[in-house]
């Protein structure tokens, strides 16, 4: 009835007569019996699967199964991305008469590394880090889920072409590199504005200073 393509050796495909979706290879072999209401792509050894309806937060449950088809994640969340070391979760939760969604980070077994309490949990444009949100606070997660950031912060700034941020606490500006390194301390400035040809420039009250993306004056 449907088909896709073939990524890491399998393909998620549904019969004719059928609503259910499964796994087949390229010798056209069930590999995953078709019982999902939907499927993701394999990326390497995982693929996201979707099972009942949640009409009340208009969500699908999902999993995570392997190449198998064994069972990695229970199918209990409310989306699910692959990521190259771990897995985020999403869940939608009714807390307070409102509806919020939350997030954390399970390693490739299941087991949690981040609790589902985040408000966000994303890729930081240009790095190879990930920026964590909760209760309004910043912090930036290595690959491994392992905090890397001294402390929450107000707001990181995305990174720019030349590889540079600010992170933003109490309103002071600390100026950093790709590899989180300090190339311009905390100085009293009251904003940060990032220019052209590798140029940064300092706002105070009665004052500008520029620095190139090395932190040179």
């Amino acid at each position: 009835r449907s088909a896709v393509a073939f990524k890491s050796g399998l393909a998620c495909v549904s019969l004719l007569d059928s609503t259910y979706y499964g796994y087949i290879d390229k010798k056209n072999n069930w590999i995953i019996k078709p019982k999902y209401l939907r499927g993701g792509d394999f990326k390497d050894n995982y693929a996201v699967v979707f099972t009942t309806r949640n009409y009340t937060l208009s969500s699908d449950n999902s999993g995570v199964i392997d190449k198998t088809g064994k069972e990695i994640v229970p199918m209990k969340y409310d989306y699910i991305t692959v990521e190259d070391n771990f897995f985020i979760v999403k869940e939608i939760r009714k807390e307070n008469y409102l509806t919020v969604t939350r997030y954390g980070i399970l390693d490739f077994s299941g087991k949690v590394l981040l609790p589902i309490e985040y408000a966000a949990i994303n890729k930081k444009y240009g790095t190879d880090f990930y920026e964590t949100q909760k209760s309004s606070k910043y912090s930036l997660i290595d690959n491994n889920a392992k905090f890397v950031t001294s402390g929450e912060y107000d707001y990181i700034y995305t990174f720019s072409d030349f590889g540079i941020s600010y992170l933003k606490k109490d309103d002071k500006f600390t100026v950093i590199d790709k590899t989180l390194k300090t190339i311009i301390p905390e100085r009293g400035a009251a904003n940060v504005i990032f220019g052209r040809k590798n140029k940064l420039a300092l706002i105070f009250n009665n004052k500008i200073e520029v620095y190139n993306e090395t932190g040179k004056l």
